[in-house]
């Protein structure tokens, strides 16, 4: 008997952190931008030096548009810096089709809630078509910010 009220308490508090995660990125409007022929809608919020995001993205197209997006939150300016960085952690996003139904919201029906720790200051979002990667042996992925589309993120 108590395992099942200990499994439930850790059901609630996970279903919890999910809500607040979802509310805490809604501080901000939706926002978005045109990137390989997809809208990516997001929106994010940053305490303490740690963004809570919710992206989604649909295709234009309903041809030759992208499967999948890579994005990442990184130091703003990197597209025209032609440095190279390494970055931990790079996240896919699924593009839903062209048509499909949005959230309440207006943010795209496949939209995902995650957390960066990244500085709050001087931030962009960097999205990149899962096309135009390389992936090597090891399972590692290989994109240039030569080849992102930047969103600086300020809040509104």
């Amino acid at each position: 008997m108590r395992p099942r009220a200990l499994a439930t308490t850790a059901i609630g508090t996970l279903f919890g952190a999910v809500a607040f995660a979802i509310a805490a990125a809604q501080e901000t409007p939706v926002q978005t931008v045109s990137a390989f022929k997809s809208t990516v809608s997001y929106r994010f919020d940053c305490t303490r030096d740690v963004f809570t995001v919710a992206i989604g993205a649909q295709s234009q197209v309903s041809d030759g548009a992208q499967a999948a997006l890579y994005w990442a939150i990184w130091d703003s300016g990197q597209t025209a810096s032609g440095a190279v960085q390494n970055l931990a952690m790079l996240n896919t996003l699924a593009v839903q089709a062209v048509g499909g139904s949005p959230q309440p919201d207006g943010s795209p029906a496949g939209r995902v809630v995650t957390k960066v720790y990244r500085s709050c200051a001087n931030q962009s979002l960097y999205i990149w078509a899962g096309t135009s990667t390389t992936t090597l042996p090891n399972g590692d992925v290989v994109v240039h910010f030569a080849d992102a589309v930047e969103q600086p993120l300020n809040k509104p």
